[in-house]
């Protein structure tokens, strides 16, 4: 796993260099822990951003050629969308992770998910490796209230994208999740 902090930078970890499985969700549950702590500095508002891009395994384009074509065609997208301060990263073959340090009062984890679901779309139109593609992209806001352990603001994003996946039948999907924990007192 890669975090890239500068538009300059790319996501370096393709599908053929994936470390061990549970690399890349434990360096961003790591990092978002950091940020939870205060230990990487003063945290605002921000979001977490999840991109879960899936191919139809039974389209005959779908091989491993076809797939590391589609993973440099994604991460080429996604790095498109970062600005300074970002974090990005490769969860696993499919997924990528965002997370945006200073967010915007007038925007949202939606807006954030929808303009990468959007941005990757675009970049797989009239390719090869866009036949049969789903996107799928989740997001949450951070701050503004309690914000949990990094595990459980993960866990939030990828459930509520996967039970908006198993109800929709969408070719791209955009899901807000809440990720604040309840104060207890």
């Amino acid at each position: 796993m890669f975090f890239a902090p500068s538009t300059s930078s790319r996501l370096r970890r393709t599908a053929d260099h994936v470390g061990a499985p549970g690399d890349g969700r434990a360096a961003v549950v790591a990092h978002l822990d950091r940020w939870r702590t205060g230990e990487d500095g003063v945290f605002v508002r921000g979001a977490l951003v999840v991109l879960d891009v899936e191919t139809d395994d039974a389209l005959p384009t779908c091989g491993p050629a076809a797939r590391r074509r589609l993973g440099r065609t994604v991460e080429r997208a996604v790095c498109s969308r970062v600005v300074a301060g970002d974090v990005v990263g490769r969860l696993d073959e499919g997924r990528f992770v965002v997370l945006r340090r200073l967010l915007r009062l007038d925007q949202g984890a939606g807006d954030l998910a929808a303009a990468l679901a959007g941005t990757v779309e675009h970049a797989l139109i009239g390719r090869p490796e866009g036949q049969g593609v789903r996107i799928t992209a989740g997001g949450a806001v951070l701050g503004g209230g309690p914000i949990p352990p990094g595990r459980e603001a993960l866990s939030a994003v990828t459930t509520a994208m996967l039970r908006y996946k198993l109800f929709s039948d969408e070719r791209v999907a955009i899901v807000v999740a809440s990720v604040e924990q309840p104060v207890l007192g």
